[in-house]
């Protein structure tokens, strides 16, 4: 199957587009990271792009025959609401929004005809939201609600919208969320916390090998899920947030947050 697939220069994408192109796959790999791109094998083709960058994604989808798109692309800071400027917002979203709805819109009309596949991989956080990865949830419950959406709009079509769900993985991600906190700690009503959070080891996570499996799994299978929620956290805490008073799940994300256990992004 001819795949493109975006975020493919580091994390889970990576791990994602190696073990596809093992699996005897035609890999087109997207990522903004030129250098990261070049490590993945050579056979792999690749487009170094923006996914935000509308025209650009068009021009690269409109001369390949595509069967699947898997969205891994994202960006993540962390960081309270009142903190956050305005362009940094706007980056969580033209990145893990905008960017897929580009791959998305201008894909589907090769995958209508071969009855293709859209996987997308979007986090725990895009269920449940928690402080100070408030913005990055909610570009994440826009990718479920959109993949949803898009599901019953092309379903008719023969073609499968896949998400994808992980809790908490090792990508470097958080190292990297962690450095722009950096940035909120000096003048923060929120400092103290802040601190908390940069001196923990709390939000690591699993591999991303654990992460790529359910999303070959979701672009080989023959009759796949709707969704793969992957680990435990990714499982229980959508589930115990709808069963628990409210009063009750306000103490789990008080305690999740306190004691820095990890609790999910991708």
């Amino acid at each position: 199957m001819n795949i493109l697939l975006t975020g493919a220069a580091s994390g889970i994408g990576k791990v994602a587009a190696e073990q596809l192109y093992a699996n005897g796959h035609t890999i087109i790999a997207l990522d903004i990271d030129e250098k990261g791109l070049m490590e993945l094998p050579s056979d792999i083709e690749i487009f170094a792009a923006d996914v935000s960058h509308e025209e650009r994604v068009q021009d690269i989808i409109a001369d390949i025959e595509l069967d699947v798109v898997v969205n891994c692309a994202g960006y993540y800071e962390l960081g309270a609401i009142e903190d956050m400027d305005a362009h940094t917002v706007e980056q969580h979203f033209q990145t893990n929004v905008f960017g897929m709805l580009h791959v998305i819109r201008h894909a589907l009309p090769t995958l209508r005809h071969n009855n293709g596949r859209i996987v997308n991989v979007s986090s725990l956080l895009g269920r449940v939201s928690l402080p100070f990865f408030g913005v990055y949830s909610a570009t994440k419950h826009s990718v479920v609600a959109i993949t949803e959406a898009v599901r019953h709009e092309v379903d008719p079509n023969g073609v499968d919208v896949i998400l994808v769900e992980p809790g908490p993985v090792n990508t470097g991600f958080n190292e990297r969320a962690k450095q722009y906190l950096h940035q909120y700690v000096p003048n923060s009503p929120y400092t103290a916390r802040y601190e908390r959070l940069l001196e923990s080891d709390g939000m690591n996570g699993v591999e991303p090998e654990r992460v790529a499996k359910p999303i070959v799994t979701a672009v080989e299978a023959e009759n796949p899920r709707r969704r793969y929620p992957v680990t435990l956290q990714a499982r229980l805490a959508p589930v115990l947030k709808t069963l628990i008073p409210r009063s009750l799940w306000n103490r789990v994300v008080k305690i999740l947050v306190d004691s820095n256990i990890p609790i999910g992004m991708k």
